[in-house]
């Protein structure tokens, strides 16, 4: 099972790092590294990804089916995968704006490609799915999704295909 595995991967992958940079929950729930280099983080999301000094070090985990993904970076990021499972799209399309829900009409693909940035995006920023997935949106420009907004943080989004399974890594930029 996929979540079995990402917890051997957290919890005995990294026992001996771990012993000296704990894993700490940020005042919001997200998950961070603590004492990364000498310096312990702040507990809360504003100071900690405020920006970052090029020592500290991020992660997000995620899983789906049989695949369990996990994103290490420099900078604040999240990560999600989805796919396989039918007839979702009709349940949180009042998530979509109306550009978004026209994007995706009943398209499979094109739902799993949105909800993953979407998704990624609030591991992001680390202030939940239930409380940011339906107020923040996105428009494809071209080959690349821009945020849908008047004061959007800069960010950088990634998205990959692997057999029937959507993942998007969304970066904050320095």
């Amino acid at each position: 099972d996929a979540s079995d595995i990402v917890g051997k991967c957290v919890t005995e992958g990294v026992d001996k790092w771990n012993e000296q940079h704990p894993i700490i929950l940020l005042d919001n729930g997200k998950p961070d590294f603590s004492n990364i280099n000498g310096k312990a983080n702040e507990k809360s999301y504003e100071k900690v990804n405020e920006k970052s000094d090029g020592e500290s070090i991020h992660f997000s985990i995620a899983h789906a089916g049989n695949y369990a993904i996990c994103v290490v970076a420099d900078d604040v990021v999240g990560i999600d995968i989805e796919g396989n499972r039918r007839n979702i799209s009709s349940k949180v399309s009042h998530y979509f704006s109306e550009w978004e829900n026209d994007w995706v009409g009943e398209d499979e693909d094109r739902f799993y490609r949105l909800w993953t940035v979407k998704e990624a995006y609030c591991k992001m920023t680390g202030e939940g799915i239930a409380k940011t997935i339906g107020t923040v949106h996105f428009i494809l420009d071209g080959n690349e999704w821009k945020m849908d907004c008047g004061g959007c943080k800069d960010i950088k989004i990634y998205e990959l295909k692997i057999d029937d399974y959507r993942i998007s890594i969304v970066k904050k930029l320095q």
